[in-house]
């Protein structure tokens, strides 16, 4: 051994070792002098981009993973890396090469096939993604990541039965799996299988673990001034072009300046024009990318927030563990949501009479539910501009249905209405839309439940995402009635509807998943279209598809109607919840 190969080779142990203690920009360094001393070794550019990537040079490693498949065309990590990094970035067809290629490779490579599956799923190929996440279990069968990401494929594809078991696997495997938890009591609220009384135990278990590891604030330094400027802060990853946006911005927009100064803590990884508009909106701005939960909690207080409001509930990347740790002395949870976080430190949940009438329901939440007056929502469509269109029976010759809620939502008995309600109504269609249908064996599917149950698959339109929210809501223009999900209503594809004059019938549940439409219902004084039970559903669409002159009439006024209530109302909805955060206030002060 020459003393040039002696020096290299602890080069490179002084690079690992660095890399090991999470000295990255040592090892960075470290790494470019191998390259430099061994340009033809694509394991020396493997370390270096591999460095790179994990702190966050990006160009670099991609640089990096090129010159290791330059130089070896079969090194089957990089093209796992390489495809990791396209993924972040948003470039999902080449990611999806990158792990075929590497899957031709090495068949039995479990990072390959869990991530070609989560790229797959990333376009709503869930059915494939499935195949692949299977593949990867049968090869790791202790794996707790693969089942959370195959319950995720079965929620797609409408089966939350399975999705549940599937997360129940990865919590037994990882009890400490915190997004596979909120994943499956997420997945709890789509399926009538599961009691209130077995969801809310579902939830409370999993508060009562988390709070168990944690050490909560109880001596917060706040000053108890009832009468003062309150810091409130807002938790969400979906400051973005996303449904709780629409109800977000009009609060954030109308906050009294005097009243209330705004922080808004956001999670989004990929800002967007609407993310530039609410950080305009905000007093404050701050990003958790790449923060821990511990260190969320510890600039909340470094912030001294006062009332700390969480928007997501266990929606994917939630913070609920922030506040666990009670870094403020008050905690709020509302919109992002429909049911308890589950957490005895989450003081107070928003609500409304309508979603959450007194009595019964207060006993399935962890929070004290508050119920604003007028409705719990305040709504802002994202795109204004659209104009109102006839009804286009006028044009078609025939009364067209359509939703545009998830396909999880679609339950078997979803199914069975609206044939039903097809059959009632000779010669209708039904148009629904959304991200699962992107899936050829999903659409497949759709087809064959409607055709076991009587109806062709010609009187069916099946969309997937479109390109645009512009051509989102221009689909509208196709339905004369919308039609809402159940257990689990609508919220943003029901105001959209209504936005452009479709009038949607409702079904009244048991729980606030299933009472939205409720809520929505009154405030544009629209009782008319809630339903009791399924027949009475079938029996309001099938009066509207009748009464062609009432729904040009909503057609042409619904958006006025919707404009002059309560839920388009910023200025006052702000003020009720002003209201709310200053008695909440003035309560904890008085303690």
């Amino acid at each position: 051994m020459t003393g040039n190969d002696g020096d290299l080779r602890q080069q490179k142990a002084n690079a690992l070792s660095l890399i090991r203690q999470q000295r990255l920009a040592e090892a960075s360094d470290a790494c470019r002098q191998i390259c430099d001393a061994e340009p033809a070794i694509a394991e020396n550019w493997f370390m270096l981009a591999t460095v790179a990537g994990q702190l966050g040079q990006l160009d670099e490693a991609l640089d990096g993973y090129n010159q290791v498949l330059h130089l070896n065309p079969e090194f089957s990590p990089a093209y796992i890396n390489l495809g990791n990094l396209l993924f972040t970035q948003g470039k999902v067809r080449e990611a999806e090469s990158c792990y075929r290629k590497a899957l031709a490779l090495q068949a039995d490579s479990v990072d390959a096939l869990a991530n070609l599956g989560k790229v797959l799923q990333s376009q709503g190929r869930f059915s494939e993604a499935e195949g692949y996440f299977r593949k990867a279990l049968a090869i790791q069968p202790e794996h707790p990541d693969l089942y959370n990401e195959l319950g995720m494929s079965l929620n797609g594809q409408g089966r939350p039965v399975e999705a549940a078991d599937a997360f129940r696997r990865a919590i037994t495997l990882q009890p400490d799996f915190h997004t596979a938890s909120s994943n499956l009591l997420l997945t709890l609220n789509y399926s009538a299988d599961f009691t209130p009384e077995q969801i809310f135990t579902e939830h409370r278990r999993w508060g009562k673990a988390v709070e168990a590891c944690c050490m909560p604030d109880v001596d917060h330094s706040n000053s108890r001034d009832p009468e003062r400027r309150l810091r409130v802060a807002y938790i969400s990853p979906d400051f973005r072009d996303h449904s709780v946006a629409c109800f977000f911005a009009p609060l954030l927009e109308n906050h009294d300046a005097g009243a209330v100064e705004t922080f808004c803590y956001s999670d989004v990884h990929q800002p967007d024009a609407v993310t530039q508009h609410l950080t305009g909106e905000a007093d404050h701005w701050r990003s958790l990318v790449g923060r821990s939960n511990e260190q969320v909690a510890d600039l909340v207080r470094a912030d001294h927030i006062d009332i700390l409001v969480d928007l997501a509930g266990h929606t994917a990347r939630n913070r609920l563990p922030v506040f666990a740790n009670r870094p403020a002395p008050v905690q709020v949870t509302w919109l992002g949501y429909p049911n308890t976080t589950g957490l005895s430190a989450m003081d107070y949940r928003l609500v409304d009479a309508w979603t959450d009438p007194e009595g019964a329901a207060d006993g399935f939440y962890a929070e004290s539910l508050v119920r604003l007056p007028d409705g719990f929502l305040c709504y802002q469509p994202l795109t204004t501009s659209l104009e109102l269109t006839a009804c286009p029976s006028l044009e078609t010759g025939h009364v067209t249905f359509g939703s545009f809620n998830s396909f999880v939502k679609m339950t078997p008995a979803v199914f069975r209405t609206w044939a039903k309600l097809l059959h009632a109504v000779p010669g209708s269609r039904l148009l629904l839309k959304n991200y699962s249908l992107s899936d050829p064996d999903i659409r497949a599917q759709c087809r064959e439940t409607f055709q076991s149950l009587g109806i062709g698959s010609e009187r069916l339109e099946l969309h997937a995402i479109l390109p645009s929210k512009q051509a989102h809501l221009e689909l509208y223009r196709r339905i004369d009635v919308a039609l809402d999900t159940f257990p689990y209503n609508g919220t943003t594809t029901t105001c959209e509807a209504l936005w452009m004059g479709i009038p949607v019938v409702t079904l009244a549940g048991e729980q606030h998943a299933g009472r939205v439409g409720v809520s929505l219902m009154n405030m544009l004084g629209l009782r008319q279209l809630i339903a009791s039970d399924r027949d009475e559903y079938c029996m309001l669409a099938v009066a509207l598809a009748a009464d062609i002159d009432q729904r040009q009439q909503w057609r042409t006024s619904l958006r006025a109607r919707m404009e002059d209530s309560s839920l388009c109302n910023g200025v006052e909805f702000a003020q009720k919840v002003e209201s709310v955060y200053r008695e909440t206030w003035i309560r904890w002060c008085m303690d």
